[in-house]
């Protein structure tokens, strides 16, 4: 009955730690989150936590993994996230009372369940990457890589075992949605792993942080005292893809994030975000071609989503319209091909620019306000979605970088003619009030009762 109590109190002093992090950490930047729990009923030595703050390396991580996996099952399930940070928690998690809306009620619900649990909030960049090799030295037993939706159909090693699911991320509006996919499939590879009557012991973290933070609270005072002074240091800008015709650069692209997303099975989306494919390095541009009039840029990915090849088209034109007697540059379509098969998206209604200038659009979706729309009803671009942030391109008239961009966002908004019509009706109102007042007349004679009557003439 002690040791019961005892690891009770464990967990709830872990669950502690847990929220408690997720709370002050933020003031670090870089950091990566890993959270390891054991099945129900299994319980680990205790291990003294890290201090608030402190970024662990790899010498300082790799202690906690053997000391934890020292009684604890050695079947290892790993999560692993291509992206993770402690405020995916705090804003997605429910942790400040709105569990219900939270992305992450089976985590919650096995960390509640779980007889022991380590959190390690802040791993240095990097660290994360090496968790697996480190798991692999301490089992003993070479990793296997496998996907969640074909673990039912295998057979699962016999213990010791290292079984590492990768998971996805995405960015901007479908971070919570893709979280919360991700939840579902920790649910149902931990709830296979049951079904096999196998304890285990698994760990969610990601391979780099999802949001990086400046300095800016108490704990970093003396850090930033100095620098107060200074001019912040400019975080790095990833060039444009540039694609160089015959007579030197001929289309630019950029953009923040170039999100697109796959329906798999119905209610489940797989999404990826490719610009850290595009710009840094650069992505292949193989089949891209330009013209005075035309000009189509392609880019080229491997083993994305799950398909062995994906290209990105865009294909642009250049018309000449004699209502307003000049050249317009139209994103006529976005064509999505994958392993043999086509998505396209029509753009030539909504993205256009002059010929001379480059266009811009914070958010171009196929989802929320949607710029780009399915070519036809039957066209497989209804199992796509396609999210550009902060996107840019230009495909004539180029002459190095970009040329005055015209937006998308026109200067006068719904809102605005709202308020300026509204406005010049209510301004009308008062002058027509105004107007009227001034012509009331008043009498200026008045009668005297001891005197004879006035009277008035009827032209008066």
């Amino acid at each position: 009955m002690a040791e019961v109590k005892k690891s009770n109190s464990s967990l709830r002093m872990g669950v502690s730690r847990l929220l408690v992090s997720f709370l002050l950490i933020s003031s670090c930047h870089c950091q990566v989150p890993l959270v390891m729990w054991t099945s129900e009923g299994i319980a680990r030595p205790s291990l003294d936590p890290p201090a608030v703050g402190q970024m662990m390396s790899v010498g300082q991580v790799k202690p906690y993994l053997t000391s934890a996996l020292s009684t604890t099952p050695h079947t290892v399930v790993l999560f692993l996230q291509d992206k993770l940070s402690m405020e995916d928690f705090t804003v997605y998690g429910g942790v400040f009372g709105n569990k219900e809306d939270g992305a992450f009620p089976s985590l919650q619900a096995y960390l509640k369940m779980a007889s022991s649990l380590l959190v390690l909030p802040s791993l240095a960049r990097g660290v994360a990457a090496e968790v697996p090799a480190l798991l692999q030295e301490v089992l003993g037993s070479p990793p296997l890589y496998t996907d969640p939706s074909s673990l039912t159909q295998q057979s699962l090693p016999t213990d010791p075992a290292l079984l590492i699911i990768g998971l996805p991320y995405g960015s901007g509006t479908l971070t919570k949605d893709v979280l919360h996919q991700n939840d579902e499939i920790i649910d149902k590879v931990l709830q296979t792993v049951k079904a096999a009557n196998m304890p285990y012991t698994a760990i969610y973290t990601g391979l780099q942080p999802s949001r990086v933070i400046e300095y800016s609270s108490a704990m970093s005072a003396q850090l930033v005292g100095r620098s107060l002074l200074q001019s912040p240091t400019p975080s790095p800008v990833k060039p444009p893809v540039v694609f160089n015709g015959t007579q030197g650069a001929c289309i630019l692209l950029w953009a923040d994030t170039l999100n697109v997303s796959f329906q798999r099975r119905p209610n489940q989306w797989d999404s990826e975000d490719l610009a850290h494919l595009t710009f840094i390095p650069s992505v292949s541009l193989s089949g891209s071609s330009c013209s005075n009039n035309s000009s189509v840029l392609v880019l080229n990915y491997n083993n994305v989503l799950n398909f062995t090849s994906l290209t990105l088209t865009f294909m642009m034109t250049k018309r000449f319209f004699p209502v307003s007697a000049r050249h317009w540059a139209l994103v006529e379509q976005v064509r999505l091909e994958y392993d043999g098969q086509t998505a396209t998206f029509n753009g030539s209604r909504d993205i256009y620019s002059p010929a001379e200038y480059s266009y811009h659009c914070q958010m171009v979706s196929s989802s929320i306000d949607p710029q780009l729309v399915a070519f036809n009803n039957t066209d497989n671009a209804k199992f796509w979605r396609i999210h550009f942030t902060d996107f840019q391109i230009q495909g004539f008239n180029v002459t190095g970088d970009f040329s005055y961009a015209s937006d998308c966002a026109s200067f006068f908004t719904g809102g605005i003619w709202m308020g300026l019509v509204t406005s010049l009706l209510m301004l009308l109102i008062l002058t027509y009030s105004l107007h009227m007042l001034t012509q009331l007349r008043t009498m200026d004679r008045f009668e005297d009762p001891k005197g004879p009557g006035i009277s008035v003439p009827l032209s008066e």
